[in-house]
């Protein structure tokens, strides 16, 4: 919520500079080299045993595989099933029972069906 404020409140541009500002930042700390690398890696198609044992940088994709894999040791697979299910009482709650009825309508159509759709059942 705190970035649709932040958008609504300076615009699409604060997010832009932002991001420019941080890759400066990244470019003077590591250099050019850290970029490529990243694109280098992500072009490879690491996987975690080889990010596990490299003390190169990684990708937001492989920090979050990784991170997914820690919690679900450490936790275990109920505790995403109990995440699942409060994300879906909060949604319920938010939109509506019918919410799920009308994405159920929608599921596997294309975008453009899928406006299709979306049109004819507010109708």
């Amino acid at each position: 919520m705190g970035g649709n404020v932040t958008k609504a409140r300076h615009g699409r541009e604060h997010f832009v500079e932002m991001g420019r500002r941080a890759a400066q930042v990244l470019k003077e700390k590591y250099g050019k080299e850290h970029y490529a690398k990243m694109a280098q890696s992500r072009r490879a198609g690491r996987t975690t045993e080889q990010t596990e044992s490299s003390s190169e940088t990684i990708t937001a994709a492989e920090a979050g595989r990784l991170g997914g894999t820690v919690v679900k040791q450490r936790y275990g697979h109920d505790h995403f099933v109990s995440a699942g299910q409060r994300g879906g009482s909060v949604t319920r709650d938010k939109y509506g029972p019918d919410h799920y009825a009308r994405i159920g309508r929608m599921g596997g159509m294309t975008k453009g069906k899928r406006k299709d759709a979306s049109a004819e059942a507010s109708s």
